[in-house]
């Protein structure tokens, strides 16, 4: 039996169908290259160095593809979201959520209140529902 009642393919099969021999070569050939050419700046960060390393910041990041391949097609067919710090759940255009049960609700009826400030003791938060459940 599937818990996948959609007519979606599961993630299994998506990532099944993503995963080859050679995409993980070369990625592993990647992530290699990377740890070797990213550590030519750390000499300049040097202390006693004659002329110190300049900082770069990269520009605000906008919404994009969660992942491309090679030929710059979605791996998983919708844009990720914009960064945010926004006190809501944000989820990609076209696509919808609902909150279940909230962090910090008391699993009885005589549990403890939850506190926005998040000072519920560790005895408090065991009568709660916890986050990321």
């Amino acid at each position: 039996m599937s818990s996948n009642p959609s007519d979606n393919p599961e993630f299994s099969t998506i990532v099944a169908s993503r995963l080859s021999r050679r995409s993980i070569l070369c990625g592993g050939i990647g992530a290699a290259a990377v740890g070797f050419l990213g550590g030519t700046g750390v000499a300049k960060a040097a202390p006693g160095s004659a002329t110190p390393a300049t900082p770069t910041v990269a520009g605000p990041i906008a919404a994009g593809p969660l992942v491309a391949d090679r030929g710059g097609r979605r791996l998983l067919g919708f844009p990720s979201v914009a960064p945010s710090i926004a006190d809501r759940f944000i989820v990609p255009d076209g696509y919808v959520a609902e909150i279940l049960i909230p962090w910090g609700t008391p699993i009885q009826s005589s549990g403890p209140a939850w506190k926005r400030d998040a000072s519920n003791t560790a005895a408090e938060q065991e009568q709660q529902v916890g986050q990321h459940h």
